[in-house]
């Protein structure tokens, strides 16, 4: 079982840029937590929508075309939201929201979607999978990969297929292009991973962990059991190579791949450690690496936030 790895390079673990804003971290309440998610959404949309519509960009973000194109997985309907460019896109990428596999949807990730389509320049598919802890592991993943069926299905897709998330979203489409491989898909054209999670349960804290885990939004602590609340089993599921794509035993055969990483990121490390391996193991991997940045700095108006949504463009008109 594969936990550690050597790493694509060393980083620095500099502090944050300056011009970065540390929100206090999002802690969903796990005994209430249709509540706690209803309050955590309507601020991330305020704070969201209040910092970019300052933006000189704001009025053509808001230009992107939407539709609903929801589809039905074990009796339960899930939401699904295309954003559309307004030219012809260079390819489709279904991207999966991060939040800890706990929060978040297709709402609070609006500005994120719409940047994607609007400075990628493609087509952009949002699923809103089940969430835990009611649904635990593997639910919001086989939701997520439901949705490329439905993408065929209903002829969804424009040009190549592209997979992407971040955070665990990231984690969710690391997982995805492995289960496409083993179940013989052959429709995905690469995988856009964003400061994924891509194990959760490592055998010593990680330096960026360390550095990282607590003061700089998102706090991690991969040694208390961090997500346990996912897993009816967390000793015996965290290892699934679904869960954790670092502890497959191969990762040969996989599209190619765009990684995302931010330097002040506690999970920096399990990145770079993935990245690596992907590398050795024959995957072709194309990475942009921001210092100062943290996790989930993509929500932000940054200029990183800008060139992260056109390096996914080039990515996916790389290899349309």
């Amino acid at each position: 079982m594969i936990r550690t790895y050597h790493k694509l390079f060393e980083p620095e673990y500099n502090e944050v840029a300056p011009e970065v804003i540390i929100e206090p971290a999002e802690i969903m309440d796990m005994d209430d937590p249709q509540v706690s998610r209803t309050q955590l959404k309507m601020q991330a949309v305020a704070l969201f929508t209040s910092e970019w519509r300052r933006r000189t960009c704001w009025q053509d973000m808001m230009n992107i075309r939407t539709r609903s194109v929801p589809y039905e997985r074990e009796g339960y309907e899930i939401p699904c939201t295309i954003y559309d460019p307004r030219e012809d896109p260079a390819g489709t990428l279904l991207y999966f929201h991060g939040g800890a596999w706990s929060m978040n949807d297709h709402e609070v990730y609006d500005q994120v979607l719409r940047g994607i389509a609007l400075f990628g320049k493609v087509r952009v598919i949002a699923p809103d999978y089940r969430l835990a802890p009611e649904y635990k592991f593997p639910t919001g993943l086989e939701d997520c990969y439901a949705a490329l069926a439905h993408i065929e299905r209903e002829k969804l897709a424009e040009g190549k297929l592209f997979i992407g998330g971040d955070s665990s979203g990231g984690n969710f489409a690391a997982a995805a292009a492995l289960m496409a491989r083993d179940r013989g898909r052959k429709d995905i054209a690469g995988q856009v991973l964003i400061y994924p999670a891509v194990i959760m349960n490592p055998e010593l804290p990680l330096k960026s962990e360390q550095r990282y885990g607590s003061g700089y939004f998102l706090e991690y602590r991969s040694g208390q059991k961090f997500t346990s609340y996912y897993f009816d089993d967390y000793e015996e599921q965290s290892d699934h190579p679904y869960a954790s794509p670092l502890c497959a035993g191969s990762l040969k055969n996989l599209p190619p791949a765009l990684m995302i990483m931010a330097e002040c990121d506690p999970l920096l490390d399990q990145e770079l450690m993935y990245a690596a391996r992907l590398i050795d193991e024959g995957t072709d991997v194309a990475y942009k690496y921001y210092e100062g940045m943290i996790h989930a700095f993509i929500h932000r108006p940054l200029k990183e936030t800008i060139d992260t949504y056109k390096a996914i463009g080039d990515f996916i008109q790389s290899h349309a």
